[in-house]
């Protein structure tokens, strides 16, 4: 791609890594989000849990929550893959190979880091992923 200047790789490589990470976390806190019950929120704020009181109205508000969690999500998936398109059509292949490496690479890492490890985490552990989560909110 000449005539473009030069490809800050490292900027885009870590802005990508942060995208996805990001969105990993989201996914976590709107599984967590939707498995816990109104009385097991109920239990954090009695037991005075850190960012139990922000949670209960989170969870009492589950819908409009869960679309801007997902909404968000979506948003930093987007970044994960455009950072890793581009970063894929300057590996030495043919604009094909380049644009096949970026659709499988993106779809394997956000399947398993969005779909697998954050439903995993976030269905085991719905009360501690959520506290941590709505501590960054």
């Amino acid at each position: 791609m000449s005539g473009q200047g030069a490809v800050p790789v490292a900027a885009l490589l870590m802005t990508g890594l942060c995208a996805l990470v990001c969105a990993t976390l989201l996914s976590a806190c709107e599984v967590a989000i939707s498995k816990l019950s109104h009385a097991a929120v109920d239990d954090l704020v009695e037991e005075e849990c850190r960012g139990a009181r922000r949670l209960s109205v989170l969870v009492e508000h589950r819908v409009r929550t869960t679309l801007v969690l997902r909404g968000v999500r979506t948003f930093t998936q987007v970044i994960f893959a455009v950072a890793s398109t581009v970063l894929a059509l300057y590996v030495p292949l043919t604009w094909w190979a380049a644009a096949l490496l970026a659709t499988v690479g993106v779809s394997v890492l956000q399947f398993l880091c969005v779909s697998v490890v954050a439903s995993a985490w976030g269905t085991r552990q719905p009360e501690r992923v959520a506290l941590r989560g709505v501590l960054v909110v």
